[in-house]
């Protein structure tokens, strides 16, 4: 073989490479950086303590701890997002009383205010028009119907469609892979062994109906296999305090998964990329002991560690519904 065609063959594998880091960076990398405080490509623990309104982060790159309070715990909801594009989770949150988004910028350490939604909306802060940055976002439940409504970081335009119904529960993701994240919701199944459905309005792919879980079920989406696209999953509980919780994902590489990860009782899901490797990690809070529990997608290994009261609140199970 000459040297041209192993610089050729070489160029290839290269940009090959290139094309795959871009399909795979969109999905997980907006999930993680909403609870990547450090910078460093891995979600931290973090919980929030009512007692105090403060926000408590163990940064992955280190293990220094950070201390924020900010909020009203009586009225506010928590919203963790990079709204200034930098990399970084922001603490933020959402007030119901005055339709407030307060949000304290990880870029610059100043807060910014700004007034979204009405009494009665739920947040649903993710980054709708693929800038990197997350937009402001709620959900209205009105005459039977979910209205969307988002605020654009890109300019700060306005937008609003009507997608699903009121008893539904927002799943928004990208399952797309376009790097624009979708609404989308999960309608339960009427009875515990009635079928579950996954309704997406994908940007790029369009409409899609996905049968998925039972009643009763809870929904975990995220990007499990690292393929850049969100992916349907839900978590079951057992019929006893002791059993474990069922995972179950189905993979938009293709096929599903089945594991059985945390306690039915005591755990709460706070899935998310906790090991830097592009994909999510089956992840629980448990709420006996104050500790986070992940089983690392990078090399199938439990691990974890010990963060937060039992009265705490774990800010990554935003993300599960």
């Amino acid at each position: 073989m000459n040297k041209l065609n192993r610089f050729s063959i070489g160029l290839a594998l290269y940009l090959t490479a290139l094309c795959a880091m871009a399909i795979v960076a969109p999905a997980q990398e907006k999930l993680r950086n909403a609870l990547d405080f450090d910078g460093d490509d891995k979600a931290d623990f973090a919980v929030n303590r009512v007692a105090n309104n403060t926000w408590y982060i163990r940064k992955s790159s280190d293990g220094a701890l950070s201390a924020v309070t900010f909020g009203i715990n009586d009225y506010d909801t928590l919203t963790p997002g990079d709204y200034d594009g930098d990399g970084k989770g922001d603490v933020a949150i959402w007030r119901y009383t005055d339709r407030g988004w307060y949000r304290l910028n990880s870029s610059n350490n100043t807060v910014t205010v700004l007034q979204f939604g009405t009494v009665g909306d739920e947040p649903v802060q993710r980054d709708y028009d693929g800038d990197g940055k997350t937009d402001i976002a709620v959900i209205r439940r009105t005459n039977g119907t979910m209205t969307w409504y988002v605020l654009k970081s890109s300019d700060n335009g306005f937008y609003g469609a009507q997608f699903g119904a009121n008893t539904d529960f927002p799943v928004p993701g990208d399952y797309d892979g376009d790097g624009k994240f979708d609404f989308a919701v999960m309608r339960p199944g009427a009875t515990s062994t009635a079928q579950s459905y996954f309704y997406l309005l994908q940007s790029t792919a369009g409409f899609t109906v996905v049968p998925w879980g039972v009643g009763g079920d809870f929904a975990v989406p995220g990007d499990y296999d690292g393929d850049g696209k969100t992916d349907v999953a839900i978590y079951r509980r057992g019929a006893t305090t002791a059993d474990a919780l069922a995972w179950y994902v189905l993979r938009s590489s293709g096929g599903f998964t089945a594991n059985q990860f945390g306690l039915t009782e005591y755990d709460t899901a706070v899935q998310n990329d906790y090991d830097g490797d592009g994909k999510t990690d089956l992840a629980v809070w448990r709420e006996t002991e104050g500790n986070y529990y992940y089983l690392r997608s990078l090399d199938n290994v439990i691990t974890g560690g010990s963060w937060g009261l039992i009265s705490d609140y774990p800010i990554a199970s935003y993300d599960t519904h």
